[in-house]
């Protein structure tokens, strides 16, 4: 196999695209809601870990992705392209703009040191919050799916 450096981008952006997005597909399960108080703090400790991943893997597949259309025998004129471009603008709006002030919000409540620590229940404002920044999670999942769809299927329109 030769391995120029146009494959070695291919490998760069798929894998980036797996590694750094892929974790992301959790957020749903691990964001729900319900949970009490421990077991949602805990769940807040894993996602702040994986939130890693799809902010460096996720901007690395977007700049091998657009060096790939460069690079490659794709062009900007491809619809495909545009939908996945909208996609993840799509996505990082609903994860920035909405999910991530939410967040923190809930995260401040949880790591608050007044809490009472015999305390287990989730008052009734923050598990509406959970439950809101769950529906965030599980659409911006859905149009991962799609984009993921898009990069694979290359539709022509």
């Amino acid at each position: 196999m030769d391995w120029d450096w146009y494959l070695v981008l291919v490998v760069v952006h798929v894998m980036t695209a797996i590694i750094g997005i892929g974790p992301a597909f959790f957020a749903p399960v691990l964001l729900r809601s319900g949970q009490p108080l421990d077991q949602l703090r805990h769940s807040f400790r894993l996602g702040a870990i994986l939130e890693l991943f799809p902010k460096i893997g996720g901007t690395i597949a977007v700049l091998s992705g657009i060096g790939l259309v460069i690079a490659g025998d794709y062009q900007f004129k491809d619809v495909w392209i545009y939908a996945s471009i909208a996609i993840y603008v799509i996505i990082q709006i609903l994860m920035v703009g909405f999910a991530a002030p939410a967040q923190k919000r809930v995260f401040q409540w949880l790591f608050n040191q007044a809490l009472e620590p015999s305390s287990n229940s989730v008052p009734v404002e923050y598990r509406e919050l959970v439950a809101r920044i769950h529906l965030i999670h599980y659409v911006a999942t859905v149009f991962g799916i799609i984009l993921f769809i898009l990069m694979i299927v290359k539709p022509t329109f």
